[in-house]
């Protein structure tokens, strides 16, 4: 691979710029202040077993969101209200829609209208009327099918951990109980409990994790079965060597899934597939990743660097790696250069994971333009 020429002025700049930026280094005086409008609130209301809840769900544009306090509910009458305090960031933030939920005991309530209001700082966000007698839609036990979850094993200084990842195909789903590793000799086990809504969700592919560690483990081959509510669901072989290195670290925003991604010739992030803002006589764009614990030796050429693309249907498609080299004055920090397949001209949201030596770094989400 050769090293782009014009490249190397820009990559000084530009990781100054990203850590600054990204890893919240900034000097300028910021804070979160009370929200009470730039997010949604979806709200699910079911009974079970005589009791009657509340599900508040809340979507925010951007990762400069939380919620410092979900407030308690008052009843007045057959009026119950939430009142939350929903704060936003006035700093900078990842550009990337983010979840939070809470879940609210009503009570045992005899038939009846009744409302139940979400509020920030005293200002109604959304309202649902419902008569808990005649609430059909709630939340049942699910599993998924084997080839909407994904497992990744690493070992980072010595210990083992493993993360369970969850692709859900809507908003209707939750886990409510990630479970605890259990360990029988050279077999791990895990049961996680996780819910579906029954009534509407919103159609969008949602990703949720979990990391568990499975401590320091010698030299064999070992399984790690995955199950919900009792039921396998995935069974993984795999094995620990005395060589084992560390797993890869693509880098995102902060509380955030989504990669620190530019194009790497114009810094933006924007990313159509074909480009006239380009050195290159295909016009294909460039995507520019960071990676931290990814060592070569003098003598291991980049091409044990790959890289592969994930759309939202889980299917994959591999990246040509055009560079890989270290951002000057930080030698923790890893410059991979990306350029995007024919096959994602239709654009959208992919998953882009690097691979050093066969093992692969988390998943990191881009999105892509769809070529005209």
């Amino acid at each position: 691979m050769v090293r782009p020429r014009l490249y190397r002025l820009f990559f000084t700049f530009l990781a100054f710029a990203l850590l600054l930026l990204c890893l919240n280094k900034s000097a300028a005086a910021q804070t979160f202040e009370p929200a009470t409008s730039g997010f949604t609130a979806e709200l699910r209301v079911w009974t079970s077993g005589g009791v009657t809840y509340a599900k508040a769900r809340l979507t925010f544009p951007n990762t400069g969101y939380r919620v410092s306090d979900w407030g308690q509910v008052e009843r007045v009458g057959n009026n119950f209200v939430a009142d939350a305090k929903v704060e936003r960031y006035t700093g900078g933030s990842g550009q990337m829609i983010m979840f939070k939920e809470n879940t609210y005991t009503l009570g045992t309530l005899p038939s009846g209208t009744y409302t139940f209001t979400f509020k920030s700082y005293g200002t109604t966000i959304s309202s649902k009327q419902f008569d808990p007698s005649q609430v059909m839609e709630r939340w049942e036990p699910v599993t998924l099918p084997g080839n909407e979850i994904g497992v990744r094993i690493f070992s980072p200084n010595g210990i083992t951990y493993t993360k369970i990842e969850f692709y859900f195909p809507d908003t209707g789903y939750s886990v409510t109980d990630w479970g605890k590793v259990t360990r029988s000799g050279n077999e791990f086990s895990v049961d996680i409990k996780a819910e579906r809504w029954t009534g509407e969700s919103q159609a969008r592919t949602t990703l949720v994790d979990h990391d568990y560690e499975l401590g320091a483990l010698n030299s064999a081959t070992y399984t790690l079965t995955i199950k919900m509510h009792g039921t396998t669901v995935r069974t993984l072989t795999f094995a620990i060597s005395s060589t084992s290195t560390s797993v890869p670290k693509l880098m995102t925003e902060e509380n955030s899934e989504r990669a620190i991604a530019l194009d790497s010739v114009t810094w933006l992030r924007y990313f159509p597939l074909m480009t006239t803002s380009n050195f290159s006589s295909d016009g294909r764009a460039r995507i520019m990743l960071l990676v931290s614990n990814m060592e070569l030796s003098s003598n291991e050429s980049p091409s044990l660097v790959t890289a592969q693309a994930e759309d939202a249907s889980h299917k994959t498609y591999p990246l040509t790696v055009e560079y890989v080299g270290k951002v000057p004055g930080f030698d923790w920090l890893t410059q991979v250069i990306v350029k995007p397949t024919d096959d994602l001209k239709s654009g959208g949201d992919i998953w882009i994971t690097i691979n050093l030596r066969g093992i692969p770094s988390n998943k990191g989400l881009v999105t892509l333009k769809p070529s005209n």
